[in-house]
């Protein structure tokens, strides 16, 4: 398939999703709270995982499951929530394209009466309950592949869905977002099968907050990779700060080790987020991959 009607699609279906964007931007929400990630649940507003500069070639369904430690009300009075998760990456017609839609299927949580308080929340509404999860989808272009001398580009477009539910209990903010994601990175091998992989991103990250406004903020990541055939580290560092100035500036540091068997890849990811993103999460999960590509050619 020539570059020029790659360049076409890819091109449609990033009108599509900016024409996505613009109508959810107009959804309102239906009451007024503080909507920053501090006072929410840790699904509103994560920091995003970001790319590497590279975008993912082959089809790849991922499941896992959430626990996940908060901290807003102090080490004394922590609440828990815990949910099941998947991220599916599908290329397009070309290694250049792909869709990646991610979310949980629910979310469990048990709250305390101290969150509740810094949150805002009635008291009488129950403090253990469940509701729906967050929805987002992504169109991701590798804009340049490396080279001997050259790193990846690859650009990030995504959607947050109003699909999470529980406003009145702060557990989701029931309006939709967006980002975008610019990242880069390289392969250095060090020795034998090893290589290292750092990376960095720069990123625009908006969500309604009331009224028709909106939060804009912009942020950045930084990630280092070790890869080796059969196993591979990663360790990140990603943060945003909104323009509010409430509760809106969450940083996070994360780690994933990935064992690989063939096209299958369970791993372990932890989470540590600092002050305005109160939340510990640990996650176990496996991955399935197969490059599909090459059965259209």
């Amino acid at each position: 398939m020539s570059f020029k009607i790659v360049q076409k699609k890819t091109m449609a279906l990033l009108a599509a999703l900016i024409s996505t964007i613009s109508s959810a931007q107009a959804y309102e929400p239906y009451k007024e709270r503080l909507a920053a990630p501090e006072f929410f649940g840790p699904y509103a507003f994560q920091v995003p995982d970001m790319l590497d500069g590279s975008i993912c070639s082959k089809l790849q369904v991922e499941l896992g499951y959430d626990f996940i430690v908060g901290n807003l009300a102090g080490c004394d009075h922590k609440d828990y929530t815990h949910a099941p998760n998947y991220c599916v990456h599908i290329p397009l017609w070309t290694d250049r394209a792909s869709v990646s839609v991610w979310g949980e299927f629910q979310e469990f949580y048990s709250d305390n009466i101290y969150t509740r308080v810094l949150r805002d929340v009635d008291l009488k509404e129950p403090l253990t309950s469940s509701d729906t999860g967050t929805l987002y989808f992504s169109l991701d272009m590798q804009l340049l592949k490396e080279s001997v001398f050259r790193p990846a580009i690859a650009l990030r477009a995504a959607v947050q869905t109003a699909t999470g539910d529980d406003y009145e209990r702060a557990r989701h903010y029931d309006a939709p977002g967006y980002y975008f994601e610019l990242s880069t990175g390289k392969d250095f091998k060090v020795y034998r099968n090893w290589s290292v992989r750092p990376a960095a991103s720069l990123n625009f990250v908006c969500w309604q907050v009331s009224n028709g406004q909106q939060n804009d903020a912009l942020g950045y990541g930084a990630q280092i990779s070790v890869k080796h055939p059969v196993t591979s580290l990663v360790l990140a560092y990603g943060q945003y700060k909104g323009k509010d100035g409430k509760g809106d500036m969450p940083r996070v540091m994360r780690g994933r080790l990935n064992f690989h068997i063939g096209r299958w890849s369970p791993f372990i990811y932890f989470q540590h987020g600092f002050k305005e993103w109160p939340f510990n999460q640990y996650r176990l999960g496996i991955a399935y991959s197969i490059d599909i590509l090459k059965y259209m050619k």
